[in-house]
């Protein structure tokens, strides 16, 4: 059974680049969401990152699924 990953919404912004870092760091498995509106996506050391909003009930289902 694959190990449940978690999902980090906000994961370009300061607090939540630190958190994904953390994270990573820890070999957990994650996936990063973040809009971009104020984080920049360099600061997201660990894939996958994916582009988008919370607002999108489609695409957080979508990668709730996968990952």
């Amino acid at each position: 059974m694959q190990k449940k990953g978690i999902l980090v919404t906000g994961g370009a912004g300061y607090i939540g680049s630190h958190v994904v870092k953390q994270l990573g760091e820890r070999n957990e498995r994650i996936v990063v969401l973040d809009n971009l509106s104020t984080g920049i996506a360099e600061s997201v050391l660990y894939e996958p990152f994916v582009k988008g909003d919370t607002s999108n009930r489609e695409l957080v289902s979508q990668l709730l699924e996968e990952h």
